[in-house]
């Protein structure tokens, strides 16, 4: 899969939405406009095989961590993606938003909430939270 950038902009225009994928992991990042600092981030989903550990000399030297088997997920692993299939969602409540893929929610972040939620997890990790649907439903329906 190759590497990618996709932007989405807030109706209000006071942040946007980043989707990146370095060829090892997927994120989103939620954006100020005015200073482009990072708000919150959320983990997508991994584009190769989750790993038994941790690369910590690659992430000492700046590398993006890689997925590791213990917090993924079934459903965290997509080798092959159409960019024109995610989409961001966003709620009514400003700084929530959700990621789709294939019109699906993947991931999703809250405002009131410090760490993004994501279907590729299993339980919480630096990663973010596992899915929960009850408080999509809550924020998005």
């Amino acid at each position: 899969m190759e590497e990618f950038l996709l932007k989405f902009d807030s109706p209000d225009g006071r942040c946007f939405v980043l989707v990146e994928n370095d060829r090892t992991s997927c994120w989103a990042y939620l954006i100020e406009s005015d200073s482009e600092n990072i708000l919150k981030d959320v983990f997508l989903y991994s584009p190769i095989e989750p790993q038994e550990n941790f690369d910590k000399v690659a992430m000492a030297e700046g590398a993006t961590p890689v997925l590791i088997t213990r917090y993924a997920s079934e459903s965290a692993v997509i080798d092959s993606l159409d960019t024109s299939s995610i989409k961001v969602r966003w709620s009514s409540i400003s700084g929530s938003f959700s990621i789709h893929y294939r019109d699906s929610p993947i991931a999703a972040i809250y405002a009131d909430h410090q760490l993004g939620f994501s279907k590729a997890l299993v339980g919480s990790s630096g990663f973010g939270e596992e899915w929960d649907e009850n408080r999509y439903n809550q924020t998005f329906r």
